[in-house]
């Protein structure tokens, strides 16, 4: 099978990441079919060595990366599943770092294509879904890579995502705001319950920093599955020594062992406590025997690659690109460049998808961006129509301009900023990682 060939059968199927007309149940989100599809595969889900679990509003992707390319350090061979992805659906299977390549893509699917085929419709367990052929195929690869340790990020909530049909060995739960909340739920305490759904039987749990309401859900149900819990806040410290564009530089205290001077090429104070939450993961794994030395930790924070978390891309005018995309996300994101950028006029290109909180975020930047301009990516219809999306902004924040293709807007924001302004491409995955895939095609050619 071709490459191009591969990718067609695989977007056949029902997405959801680019649909918001469905509910969060067990008919669409559904784990027995999952497990039925992978049993008729050869079980690949069986075949794992060690599985971290990852789960969260905010960081998970972060987290899951900084983990990843730790263990790696330390020598082991580290299989990473994450979503969405940005530029091209290899990113979502990578091991020590180095993404699937098409020809290994395209082999996948072609030995899941018959089964995949003839579950495409199921009226018995409802429709398969693109998820969750890109979770059996990231499962069946790593299996036959022989992956040390499988670091696997969750989709959506934790309690019906397709990747929770594994057990896991290590849970970690990242910091929990609202997001999702017409599928999830509308209290913070409702989305922990469906995210703290990934926790197992005695497997340890790792919690980043969270309200006490949540905290004590995720503790519950620890309780409950005698799973040890570890929380990142009453186990680490931190103190930030110096930041730059280029990342953080701080020192760490971590269930009693001290780190100075690391690095990390990722901004923000967000982006310590989840460095703070991946060493405690790695902790608790070299309390368990993994032999993963100080040195791997320093080194392999240092050499995190996590594209458009607050990433400059260029200079004279300051660009950056991150995919905040609910309140708590873009707050962080407002703070960062508050605290670690110096420019005259900020320009905001805006997207978000019909599901996301668009007056909570535009909140978060009134009075602090002097114009936005409201955009989509070219081929989501889960974004909102930039005319719809302006309409909603104006009376929250200032000068809003309403351009059709995030390309553009893009141009559009470049020509009005002068050599000392900051323009900051937001609010979306989508329109984020299609103006990034244009910016990196126009560098090939």
């Amino acid at each position: 099978m071709e490459y191009r060939s591969a990718l067609e059968f695989l977007n056949s199927f029902i997405n959801y990441e680019r649909r918001v007309e469905h509910r969060y149940d067990e008919r669409r989100f559904n784990l027995d079919r999952m497990r039925r599809l992978l049993d008729s595969i050869g079980s690949p889900h069986l075949a794992h060595k060690k599985v971290i679990h990852i789960a969260g509003t905010k960081g998970k992707g972060s987290t899951a990366c900084m983990i990843s390319t730790i263990l790696a350090e330390a020598g082991y061979k580290v299989g990473l599943y994450t979503s969405p992805h940005l530029v091209t659906p290899r990113e979502r299977f990578r091991i020590n770092g180095k993404m699937i390549s098409q020809d290994e893509l395209s082999q996948l699917v072609e030995r899941v294509q018959p089964a995949a085929e003839e579950m495409r419709h199921s009226d018995e367990m409802g429709d398969l879904t693109f998820f969750e052929l890109y979770t059996a195929l990231g499962f069946l690869w790593f299996a036959s890579e022989g992956a040390d340790i499988w670091v696997l990020e969750t989709g959506l909530g934790g309690r019906l995502d397709a990747t929770n049909v594994i057990d896991s060995d290590l849970v970690v739960i990242t910091p929990i705001g609202l997001d999702h909340i017409q599928i999830l739920g509308d209290t913070l305490e409702a989305i922990a319950r469906e995210k703290a759904g990934i926790i197992k039987s005695d497997a340890p749990v790792v919690c980043a920093p969270q309200k006490e309401s949540v905290k004590e859900i995720i503790s519950e149900r620890c309780r409950r599955f005698n799973s040890p819990f570890i929380s990142v806040d009453e186990v680490s410290r931190s103190e930030r020594e110096a930041s730059s564009p280029a990342g953080e530089r701080f020192s760490a205290e971590v269930m009693g062992l001290r780190y100075e001077d690391l690095f990390l090429p990722l901004l923000g104070e967000h982006q310590i406590i989840n460095a703070l939450t991946a060493i405690t993961a790695v902790e608790v794994m070299r309390g368990e025997g993994f032999q993963i030395s100080p040195k791997a930790i320093r080194s392999g924070l240092a050499r995190v690659k996590w594209p458009c978390r607050i990433q400059v891309v260029r200079e004279r005018p300051i660009v950056i690109l991150d995919v905040a995309h609910n309140p708590d996300s873009i707050r962080a994101l407002r703070r960062t460049i508050q605290e670690r950028f110096r420019y005259e006029k900020l320009i905001l290109v805006f997207g978000a998808s019909s599901d996301k909180d668009v007056e909570g975020m535009g909140y978060e930047f009134a009075g602090f961006a002097d114009m936005t301009i409201a955009t989509r990516a070219s081929d989501n219809t889960r974004m909102i129509p930039p005319a719809e999306l302006k309409s909603r902004l104006e009376g929250i924040l200032d000068h809003v301009l309403a351009v059709g293709a995030v390309r553009e807007a893009f141009s559009e924001a470049l020509s009005m900023a002068g050599p000392d302004d900051l323009i900051c491409v937001t609010g979306s995955f989508y329109h984020v990682g299609e103006l990034l895939k244009d910016m990196i095609c126009k560098n090939m050619t």
